[in-house]
């Protein structure tokens, strides 16, 4: 196994070391460079951290100001995440915590006409030098309409981006004769000028063969091989489809990423 497979492959080992269980889910991400497949995330209960996190986190390689971050923050949890990434050959961790039961109970004591948003989850995302890490919080959109999602997506992409229209007609098919919306989460970068949003469909019970024109539209705007995805989908087509998220990266490039195949590891 080379090094990079090994570095890949670095958080399931550590996790099956520690016996600790984990639901596996996949992506593979779309920018104007071509689509990355080689993306996955392990989500686990929090839990099963108690005395283990400095061990995975030193082991991850994880930055000291981060690591200090996910130690403070960790007991107010409800789940966490482990990430890995990689694109041109360059591959990156990522730690998530989630703070699904606070939600929750927060959304409990707001009125269905008041619009907040409530922190849901943080993310530390780091390279392997150790050096370059930054911090991503996700709020969640409460009691948001249509019309606050469409307004939300032009202001995180603009109106001229080449996502904000296929998305607008992804919503509009989605939310076709009904009032379902999708939960909605904002995504701020606080090192960087990168925002996204997310857009969770996992109870359109989709498969990713059902989102495969808003792809298709997507691919050929940025003028993208067809190969590429043809190839994607080939293998993914299938699969459960979880969440989208569309955003600008901090190189300011957009991006779109898809969630599929949540599994128990």
């Amino acid at each position: 196994m080379n090094n990079l497979a090994s570095l890949a492959t670095l958080p399931f080992k550590i996790l099956q070391d520690l016996q600790i269980p984990a639901a596996y889910e996949r992506s593979f991400k779309m920018d104007h460079r071509g689509i990355f497949a080689n993306r996955y995330m392990l989500a686990l209960q929090r839990r099963f951290l108690d005395g283990k996190i400095d061990t995975i986190l030193e082991q991850l390689g994880c930055p000291e100001e981060a690591s200090n971050e996910i130690k403070e923050y960790n007991q107010k949890a409800s789940m966490a995440a482990i990430g890995c990434e990689e694109a041109n050959g360059k591959l990156s961790y990522r730690f998530y915590l989630d703070y699904y039961e606070r939600v929750a109970k927060e959304r409990e004591r707001i009125c269905s006409d008041v619009q907040k948003p409530l922190l849901a989850f943080q993310g530390w995302k780091w390279k392997l030098d150790g050096v370059h890490c930054h911090r991503s919080d996700y709020w969640q959109q409460i009691n948001i309409s249509k019309i606050d999602l469409s307004q939300l997506i032009e202001s995180t992409l603009g109106s001229s981006s080449l996502l904000t229209a296929p998305i607008h007609n992804l919503v509009d098919y989605l939310c076709a004769d009904t009032k379902w919306l999708p939960t909605v989460l904002l995504t701020k970068d606080t090192q960087s000028s990168r925002s996204s949003f997310d857009l969770n469909l996992y109870e359109q019970r989709m498969n990713v063969v059902d989102v495969h024109g808003f792809l298709e539209r997507v691919s050929n705007g940025w003028e993208l091989p067809p190969e590429l995805l043809r190839q994607v989908l080939a293998i993914t087509s299938s699969q459960p489809l979880g969440h989208i998220s569309a955003g600008l990266s901090s190189q300011n490039y957009e991006f779109l990423t898809v969630y599929f195949d949540p599994n128990q590891s």
